[in-house]
């Protein structure tokens, strides 16, 4: 295969990271009561039939409020009085799902037979997590966090704190915070919700000390799988990139990690995002704990010991949205060029002409893997000055190194002579030889260049590019002006000078 082709296959599978999913907004198609919609980084607004609800849109109902929200894949939802949820705003790559987040109240759910085929459904809430296909279901949060699954036709899987349940038609489970999932069972023909409620708002009134406590531990142990995911996100960015590089110096079996790195690098940016609306469902709660502690009508008994420990459990919020931001975020120009990748519009590393004529397959991929040139601290350098040149050796090589160096005339690179440095300084790290030249350069420009450790039969790829920039002023030309000698003028002595005089 020729090597051009090979780079571009590379670099096309090296951009292709992860793809942003397209929307999966609703519609709102009936409002009764008091709703109000919340779009984000807007203010909250008294929802109207026909509003186009973008995702990370929260949607709030008073006493006697009800609405209706229908999504593009043809899933409905009915939300019920005193309910307060979200669709989630977290960004899922190569794949469409839409997530319902549920911070207190009741939502009906109607998934479309669509979802499982092109999308996938969820229902996020501070305990659980309701995973579903083509099935009819109703979700209920309490005010003290505990939720209820009541299915009427389809399956729903259910799993949280380490534990899952399938709850079939016409059973429903019961999930508390401190207890955890319980076992399913029959559902009953027309569950009493205002009863169920009340002994929610109970369990809060008396035990609403420990129940704060144990969102507190839930969301700490949230923040150690976040930041676990993401140093292992940050580990396969590393080795996808060292893997790239050898892909382009011409190492065809580093295209296969290359794809490898880039489905696990999606896999764990979706995972990000998972944790990402669990996380938001557990602040919302703990933001209504914190609301009802300071609300006299609801005489809360640890009041004050749960206002504090809301307050500190905030303070967390704004590091995890970094964390998941930073997790799922991709740049718009990352974006173009996955969605059209031609091979006409990418550029592909640069590689000697002479190595691609004179070396074979397993030449290209013993230099690529032998010898890697690391950039200097600094990129850019004042004429005369010591520049160190670290290459990293991963084989036996050669006590000499032969450098080739070129610098950039215009937008060319033009060749400059090969040299051969010596005494090295070698440093032994994990396996690895790295050895560091010194060079400088005379004359101000951009340069860069390559390596060689069996006598230019292989070369390493091109470094990136440093920047020489003149040091000092220039000499100036001092300019001769002709000036007219000046007249001698006499003037007479003064009387110190008469007295000293000597007569002859």
């Amino acid at each position: 295969m020729n090597l051009r082709m090979i780079i571009t296959i590379i670099t096309m599978f090296a951009l292709a990271g992860p793809v942003l999913a397209e929307g999966t907004g609703g519609r709102l198609v009936a409002v009764r009561g008091k709703v109000w919609t919340q779009a984000p980084g807007d203010v909250e607004l008294r929802a109207r039939v026909g509003k186009t609800l973008a995702n990370g849109t929260r949607i709030r109902t008073g006493n006697n409020g009800k609405a209706e929200v229908v999504f593009e894949d043809g899933s409905s939802i009915i939300i019920h009085n005193n309910t307060t949820m979200l669709i989630s705003g977290i960004k899922r790559h190569l794949e469409k799902k839409l997530s319902i987040l549920i911070f207190i109240g009741r939502v009906w759910n109607k998934v479309s037979t669509t979802i499982g085929k092109q999308v996938s459904y969820e229902v996020n809430t501070p305990v659980v997590v309701c995973g579903v296909r083509g099935t009819e279901f109703e979700t209920a949060v309490g005010v003290d966090g505990t939720v209820l699954v009541s299915v009427a036709q389809g399956e729903v899987a259910v799993a949280g704190n380490g534990r899952s349940a399938a709850v079939r038609q016409n059973q429903m489970v019961e999930a508390e915070p401190e207890k955890g999932l319980g076992k399913t069972s029959e559902s009953e023909k027309e569950i009493d919700w205002d009863k169920w409620q009340k002994e929610r708002r109970e369990n809060l009134r008396k035990n609403g000390k420990n129940l704060v406590d144990n969102f507190k531990k839930r969301i700490t142990k949230q923040k150690g799988k976040l930041k676990e995911l993401r140093d292992r996100q940050k580990e396969v960015e590393k080795k996808h990139n060292k893997a790239l590089k050898r892909a382009r110096a011409g190492d065809e079996d580093a295209i296969d990690e290359v794809r490898k790195y880039n489905a696990a690098l999606i896999a764990l940016v979706n995972k990000i995002a998972d944790l990402g609306d669990v996380a938001v469902c557990q602040f919302g709660l703990v933001d209504h704990f914190a609301k009802l502690a300071i609300d006299p009508r609801f005489q809360m008994i640890d009041g004050k010991y749960v206002k504090k420990k809301a307050k500190r459990i905030r303070r967390n919020k704004a590091v995890f949205d970094k964390m998941i931001k930073k997790g799922t975020i991709i740049s718009k120009k990352a974006r173009k060029k996955i969605t059209d990748p031609s091979p006409t519009k990418l550029k592909p590393a640069k590689v000697s002409p002479s190595a691609t004529k004179t070396l074979s397959k397993k030449q290209l991929k013993r230099a690529g893997a032998m010898l890697t040139p690391l950039p200097p601290g600094s990129r850019t350098y004042k004429t005369g000055a010591m520049i160190p040149i670290k290459v990293v050796i991963k084989a036996k090589a050669e006590s000499d190194l032969i450098f080739e160096f070129q610098k950039m005339d215009g937008k060319l690179w033009r060749k400059m002579k090969k040299q051969k440095l010596t005494s090295p300084k070698i440093v032994k790290r994990k396996g690895q030889i790295t050895q560091t030249r010194y060079i400088r350069f005379a004359k101000p420009g951009k340069y860069h260049w390559r390596c060689s450790a069996n006598n230019g039969k292989s070369w390493s790829a091109w470094s990136k590019p440093i920047k020489v920039v003149q040091t000092g002023i220039p000499k100036k030309t001092k300019r001769v002006i002709n000036k007219k000698p000046l007249k001698k003028i006499e003037t007479t002595p003064k009387p110190t000078e008469i007295k000293n005089k000597v007569v002859q």
